[in-house]
């Protein structure tokens, strides 16, 4: 294990001049491969069980990026039957690169590009071979996502961009909107999460259609912190 110079604890990384550049390629490439991997895996048990069990995906900021990633690029292999991303991050970096930030995966790219000097266009190219945005225009099924105003961590309109490209018809997927995303707005946005923590249950419940899980829901999908008819 080591620390490095950006705070990140890492294993099994090359410590001595290792840039920035490899230790992405591992977190962030590698982890996409991980992901199709343990998908693969889990399609398999699946199928082991003999009851057409199906196979979702559910990721939050760092996280949702990789699941719409993997859906893309597992593509090949296996596809999950539905998708719930939450403050998606790696997307949209021709227009992040020229917005100042304060922290989070945004401000490591930003000195990566710094150092990057004359290779600056090519390294940035390569960075969009990973974004999420590039690859949400080839995920279709069915998507619940929760979606940001403000956001210094995962900036709302590169949130706001994996959502829309999308390949998923209008009717099949849903967008729940909180005020703030990764730092604390108070009593009345956290109630929001904990709502969105509630109804992701539903969406994903093998049982039923995803626009049947949700039905009791679409009245807060937009503002609200409890569910329409007064339950919880």
């Amino acid at each position: 294990w080591f620390e490095t110079e950006e705070g990140w604890i890492a294993q099994g990384l090359p410590i001595g001049e290792a840039g920035f550049g490899e230790l992405m390629g591992w977190s962030y490439v590698g982890a996409v491969a991980d992901l199709v991997n343990a998908m693969r895996v889990m399609r398999v048990w699946l199928d082991g069980q003999g009851e057409g069990l199906p196979l979702f995906l559910h990721g939050e900021s760092f996280g949702g990026g990789l699941a719409v990633t993997a859906t893309n690029v597992g593509a090949r292999f296996v596809r999950p039957e539905r998708l719930v991303i939450a403050l998606p991050s790696m997307g949209d970096w021709v227009w992040r690169v020229d917005r100042p930030v304060s922290g989070g995966i945004g401000l490591e790219v930003s000195r990566l590009l710094v150092r990057a000097g004359r290779h600056y266009e090519e390294t940035l190219a390569n960075l969009r071979l990973a974004d999420t945005v590039v690859h949400a225009r080839r995920v279709r099924l069915p998507v619940l996502a929760k979606l940001a105003l403000l956001d210094d961590v995962v900036p709302a309109p590169s949130a706001a961009a994996v959502y829309n490209a999308l390949d998923t018809d209008p009717g099949a997927k849903w967008r729940f909107v909180t005020r703030y995303g990764h730092y604390d707005g108070g009593i009345a946005d956290a109630r929001r999460h904990a709502l969105f923590a509630r109804i992701v249950p539903d969406f994903l419940d093998p049982r039923t259609e995803p626009a049947h899980g949700l039905e009791p829901w679409l009245g807060v999908l937009a503002g609200g912190d409890r569910r329409p008819g007064g339950a919880g």
